[in-house]
């Protein structure tokens, strides 16, 4: 049952594509499934990643309450705003507004300070989001903390001026009991790139973040989506992947050919 050498050289390739260098073992495992022809299970490239010596660094695992979880795309929307410090000390704000269904990021901002205006900019692009891929969606509810920025008058604006759909703004543990954890998230996943290029001046700062938002939302597939990108998920949030049937198909051969290569004490015959 042991894996064909292809399979192993494929299972290196991916640890080794620096293009995925920020990916988790769970979306490298999903991408050898859907793009690379590596019908195993799981639980299988875990063990070979274990004993090839490949790893991810591990993030500590709080436990917590399950949080606030959609049913279908733009039930729930997320905004939030990250820093990242330039040179000479300026500190950039980068705004993000997600999807809490399907983790796309539906817009953002990249920005020299933290001004009402960005999130305003980052709301526009998210609103033109859900209009190209769900035209009949008719409200939403849009999750915030309690940042100035996230309140100001002309967000208020747009919200009302938006509709449809019609957004409703509330704020995270206050008006609803929910956090704004899901695009927390997407921070945290997102300085992992930043750290990772290290951008210091706005140019090089908004190109990384163009590039996380592709390789996150759209090249990228989610564990937690069961191997969905998240833009697939966003657009077509019925779309279920199954490989069982080519995972056993694989299965299958790898036994034969193993049994191929048997020696002969192994194979049951004598010289």
């Amino acid at each position: 049952m042991q894996l064909a050498l292809r399979e192993v050289q494929i299972i290196k390739s991916l640890f080794a594509d620096p293009d995925k260098a920020c990916w988790p073992a769970a979306s490298l495992y999903y991408a050898g499934l859907r793009f690379h022809g590596l019908h195993i299970a799981l639980s299988t490239f875990y063990k070979y990643t274990r004993l090839l010596g490949l790893k991810r660094k591990p993030h500590k695992r709080k436990t917590k309450a399950v949080g606030l979880r959609a049913s279908r795309p733009n039930q729930y929307l997320h905004v939030d705003t990250t820093h990242w410090e330039l040179e000479c000390g300026i500190k950039a704000a980068i705004v993000f507004v997600c999807d809490n269904f399907s983790k796309a990021i539906l817009g953002w901002r990249v920005a020299l300070s933290k001004h009402a205006s960005h999130v305003v900019e980052a709301l526009r692009d998210a609103v033109m989001t859900i209009h190209r891929y769900h035209p009949t969606q008719t409200s939403s509810i849009l999750v915030a903390d309690g940042g100035g920025e996230n309140h100001a008058a002309c967000v208020e604006e747009l919200l009302q001026s938006s509709a449809p759909p019609d957004i409703l703004k509330v704020i995270a543990l206050k008006d609803i009991q929910f956090s704004n954890s899901p695009i927390e998230a997407i921070n945290k996943i997102y300085k992992q790139y930043l750290r990772h290029y290290q951008p210091r001046t706005q140019a090089a700062l908004q190109a990384v973040t163009a590039l996380f938002v592709h390789d996150y939302g759209s090249a990228r597939p989610h564990g937690s989506l069961k191997g969905l990108i998240p833009m697939e998920a966003y657009a077509n949030p019925d779309q279920i992947l199954d490989f069982r049937q080519a995972v056993q198909n694989a299965r299958t051969q790898r036994i034969a050919e193993n049994k191929a290569v048997n020696c002969p004490l192994c194979s049951g015959t004598t010289r």
